[in-house]
């Protein structure tokens, strides 16, 4: 059975649609909050990313285990 004790998640948003106007805004949200994920195990534990969209701005939620 898998241990899912450690798993985090990090929520990167709102990015209203004017941040998606230019990729380069929209690349530097999400960079900024993959930056901001300071407690990951190893640089290699992303589990998964999920984008939700709620009331006209987007998320992105990125799920990680937690060192």
């Amino acid at each position: 059975m898998a241990n899912l004790s450690n798993l985090q998640a990090k929520v990167i948003g709102p990015l209203t649609p004017k941040d998606f106007s230019g990729a380069t805004a929209i690349q530097t949200a999400i960079n900024a909050g993959f930056d901001a994920v300071t407690d990951a195990a190893t640089a290699d534990t992303v589990v998964g990313v999920e984008m939700l969209n709620v009331l006209g701005n987007a998320y992105v939620v990125v799920f990680y285990k937690a060192s």
